[in-house]
């Protein structure tokens, strides 16, 4: 029995048995064939993989995405003292300077910002919730998951020493922060978005805004400090007898000085400043359900199909090849 090439693909591989399959057969048939033969194994790939979607969403952890825009703030620059008398006013020696921006960025991951989220019990108690225990009000480990533990056995098997564990304080909310909070910057643009997300939608916003405002903090405390003690060396130096010009210079340094301290200590934003304020995703940024759901049903569909698509059993292509004998 001969396969008749002349009509469509589909008539020809719809008319297609076991028995006429040969070394002629067009390979567009024969694909079309072994589909045809095994169109059950699509479908069942589809409703896998949609089913595992909806089981891992019923299963995974929804989050929700925080984000705060900021741009540099206003940073008045003082008047550089030329050569000795730089030296003199304690500029001497200084590269060129980081802005205070470019601090604020590396500051956001300091340890001293988060040794000041860390003495806060109620952001502890969330960040850390599977160590807290609210009835007995103390930490407790965490119990350990399946990789967890099967991966505590193989260390203890090799002789592996393991940390032990310890209630979370700022070394852990450090870590925690520098794997939650990252902070977008563009090189087109001075705008930075510092994001954050949570399964909480509104702790997702206090978190972010508690980060961005104890960096501001500490930094602004450290300048404030550097600040002072600038203008206590200053002062020091005027109590000796200097020459005329190095007394005005001295004298010019000791009122920037004090300019500084009086913007650092008052109102105007130090750093950054805030473009609008923080903006959480009404509905949740990760996963994307439909993403997921339709990614995982092509993925078991495709499966299926090439599953469909693989040589047919041994027993059906000999009795094909013993057909194409008895001619």
């Amino acid at each position: 029995m001969t396969v008749n090439d002349a009509g469509p693909f589909g008539d020809a591989a719809a008319t297609m048995t076991g028995a006429n399959i040969t070394a002629e057969t067009p390979w567009l048939h024969l694909q079309l064939y072994r589909v045809r033969q095994r169109w059950w194994l699509p479908l069942v790939g589809l409703v896998v993989g949609f089913g595992l979607a909806i089981l891992f969403l019923r299963q995974t952890e929804y989050l929700y995405a925080a984000e705060l825009k900021i741009y540099p703030a206003a940073s008045p620059s003082d008047k550089r003292l030329p050569g000795a008398l730089a030296t003199l006013a304690g500029q001497g020696g200084e590269s060129a300077a980081v802005s205070p921006f470019q601090t604020f960025i590396a500051g956001i991951h300091a340890p001293d910002v988060a040794a000041r989220l860390a003495r806060d019990p109620a952001l502890m108690h969330i960040i850390f919730a599977a160590q807290w225990d609210g009835r007995q009000n103390s930490w407790h480990a965490p119990s350990p998951g399946l990789i967890d533990g099967a991966l505590s056995y193989i260390n203890t098997a090799l002789g592996r020493s393991t940390t032990p564990w310890r209630a979370p304080d700022a070394m852990a909310m450090q870590h925690y922060i520098a794997d939650s909070v990252q902070v977008q910057q563009s090189a087109l643009s001075p705008m930075s978005t510092v994001h954050f997300s949570h399964t909480d939608p509104m702790f997702a916003a206090r978190f972010l805004s508690a980060v961005t405002d104890s960096t501001v903090r500490w930094l602004r405390e450290q300048q404030t400090q550097r600040t002072a003690d600038h203008i206590a060396f200053l002062s020091q130096q005027l109590r000796h007898r200097l020459p005329a010009g190095e007394r005005r210079a001295l004298l010019l340094a000791l009122a920037q000085a004090e300019q500084r301290g009086m913007r650092n200590s008052g109102s105007t934003p130090y750093a950054i400043e805030y473009f609008d304020g923080v903006q959480v995703s009404p509905e949740p940024a990760k996963p994307r359900v439909v993403a997921l759901v339709l990614g995982a049903s092509i993925a078991g569909l495709g499966l299926g199909l090439i599953l469909a698509l693989l040589p047919l059993p041994a027993g059906l292509q000999r009795g094909g090849r013993g057909g194409q004998t008895s001619r």
